[in-house]
């Protein structure tokens, strides 16, 4: 689902579409990171806060040469557009 998300860049829109509601929300990225496969358990619980005190979007995705073995994940952090 992501195996774009380290094509985007700081200060690119992301519109989530609540289905239930059809509300869109704006969140505007503000943080992207690489982070290599054996140092990910240290560094991805650190994603869960807010970013700058305010309602935080985190994507995660992996990347590698072959299905079974990654060697990248590729973390994105966006917030919520006033």
């Amino acid at each position: 689902v992501f195996a774009k998300l380290d094509s985007l860049e700081e200060g690119d829109e992301i519109e989530i579409k609540n289905g239930a509601d059809e509300k869109i929300y704006v969140y505007v990225i503000k943080e992207i990171s690489m982070i290599a496969a054996q140092d990910s358990s240290i560094i991805l619980p650190k994603t869960q806060r807010k970013f700058e005190g305010k309602e935080t979007l985190s994507l995660v995705t992996a990347i590698g040469e072959s299905e079974s073995e990654y060697q990248s994940i590729v973390m994105l952090r966006a917030v919520k557009k006033d």
